[in-house]
């Protein structure tokens, strides 16, 4: 990858490499770059074929197993994770290098003459520096004008790509941490599964870690996302569609509304399964489809009677296959901890252990949930425990160059119309630490419904709208939005509707 052999360029050394084989290969593939600013790729055969001719057999025997070794591990994949590939790759050199400057000075320490050490170390420390990328490291944005602030490969969840929901979400790019605040058994964990496969669907390497859930429940969860089937009793079932508020109430006078029936018997609004002159009912959304009339459209919820398949390892399979055939590049690890009993830099050394172990960078970083982490720092318990974890996540997110998407609790019980930023359990100061912060609201009414709303808490980079994200919602198959628009949200009177477009 062109992009990556340039910003690592600068430290690669041949000779620091342990095999003597990887040494030549890699000064091939240094002196290649020099020569044509490109890297080597198949060229590699080329080259292995014009200096294997002065080769001892033993030699070129040895090197063509070591580039067949290579070509079998070798994966063409432009969606790494460049920067963080980038840091491994600088740090293991620097290592290298400092291991072997320590072996020199120690080497030579009885051979120079004890008036000349001091000088011989300097020129060892020179050298060094000299291999070394400094630490001094600057931009002058007003005399070198970028061409593009934002680098498009730093944008992990993109909402040119994400639907509705990514719209009213926004970019999600490296580095930040992103949270969802909803009271207890609020749907925290099914809108993180969501938001893995948000990514997933953009072709990004997403690492899930789940704190409360063992492996099988994470699995099966994917599962159901993934096939839209599950284990019921009844497969028979009623699933929630989207109408609108004006078909539901009679107020539409518009001559293209689909219904003509209202569902008000007496002023309340009746329940599905309807009944008598009820059961002809028909949803409309005529004006949601039409440009002209959007603003006509009033999302509400009705139900309809479906067959939900029961799940089976050949419709995982076949699912499988499909989805990773429409999102190339995507890869999904997941890992279970128990609860309080991980921290955040066990987390961390997760990570690294993929990184080297199955060459596996994650662009986003699924965890349910930061407060349910563990630390080890002795001496911090309560709010303290929190805000270093939070800390700590933030810094990782950091270091590692990858999207931190987590769930928190919310102080509020559950069925509270609206949240506020202030609802944050534990600690406020976690709210320091974030890049951006939405919350999932949802009354009791809501709740039977199967229907949730999104709002934007804190954003640190844009300005948040007042408006709300209503969306329908099927747990069942592990979907927290089926179906979803923007509106606007007001607390429910008895003489006004709860919200408006």
């Amino acid at each position: 990858d062109r992009p990556y052999i340039s910003r690592v360029f600068p430290i690669i050394n041949p000779s620091l490499f342990s095999s003597k084989y990887m040494s030549i290969i890699c000064s091939w593939a240094i002196d290649y770059f020099n020569k044509y600013q490109d890297v080597v790729n198949k060229d590699i055969e080329t080259i292995f074929k014009q200096e294997a001719i002065e080769m001892e057999v033993g030699e070129r025997e040895n090197i063509a197993n070591f580039l067949s070794i290579l070509s079998d591990d070798f994966v063409e994949n432009n969606k790494v994770n460049l920067e963080a590939l980038t840091d491994k790759t600088i740090s293991h050199f620097k290592v290298k290098a400092y291991q072997k400057f320590v072996k020199t000075i120690i080497d030579n320490s009885d051979r120079v003459p004890e008036d000349k050490l001091g000088s011989f170390i300097e020129e060892q420390i020179g050298k060094l520096s000299a291999k070394i990328p400094s630490l001094l490291t600057f931009s002058k944005p007003l005399e070198k004008i970028s061409k593009r602030v934002i680098k498009l490969e730093d944008i992990v969840l993109s909402q040119d790509n994400g639907g509705k929901l990514g719209r009213f979400l926004g970019d999600m790019r490296k580095g930040w941490v992103v949270s969802f605040q909803a009271p207890e058994k609020g749907g925290k964990s099914f809108m993180l599964n969501e938001m893995a496969f948000l990514g997933l669907e953009q072709g990004k390497k997403v690492l899930f870690i789940s704190l409360e859930m063992d492996q099988e429940e994470v699995e099966e969860r994917i599962y159901n996302k993934l096939t839209g089937c599950a284990n019921l009793e009844d497969e028979n079932v009623i699933y929630p569609i989207m109408d609108c508020e004006f078909n539901q109430t009679g107020e539409c006078s518009k001559p293209f509304r689909e219904n003509k029936i209202t569902l008000y018997f007496q002023g309340e609004k009746i329940k599905y399964p309807p009944f008598g002159k009820f059961k002809n009912y028909q949803v409309c959304t005529k004006c949601r489809q039409d440009k002209k009339f959007y603003r006509d459209f009033e999302p509400a919820v009705w139900f309809q009677k479906i067959k939900v398949p029961s799940l089976s390892f050949s419709k995982r399979k076949g699912k499988a296959r499909i989805f990773n055939r429409l999102h190339p590049g995507n890869e999904l690890v997941v890992k279970s901890f128990p609860a309080m009993s991980a921290s955040v830099e066990e987390i961390e050394r997760y990570v690294t252990t993929l990184e080297n172990n199955i060459n596996f960078y994650p662009d986003l970083v699924v965890i349910d949930y930061l407060d349910i982490l563990n630390n080890e720092r002795s001496g911090l318990s309560g709010r303290d425990r929190i805000d270093y974890v939070w800390k700590r996540a933030k810094q990782m997110a950091q270091q590692k160059h990858f999207l931190l998407v987590t769930g928190e609790q919310s102080r509020r019980l559950f069925g509270k119309e609206v949240q506020d930023v202030d609802d944050a359990s534990e600690d406020k100061r976690k709210n320091a630490h974030i890049n951006a912060k939405f919350s999932i609201n949802q009354t009791l009414e809501e709740r039977d419904d199967s229907v949730r709303r999104i709002g934007q808490l804190l954003h640190r980079h844009r300005k948040i709208t007042s408006k709300m994200l209503y969306c329908l919602s099927f747990l069942e198959i592990a979907s927290p939005v089926l179906d979803c628009e923007e509106i606007f949200y007001k607390v429910k009177t008895k003489k006004t509707n709860n919200h408006y477009r």
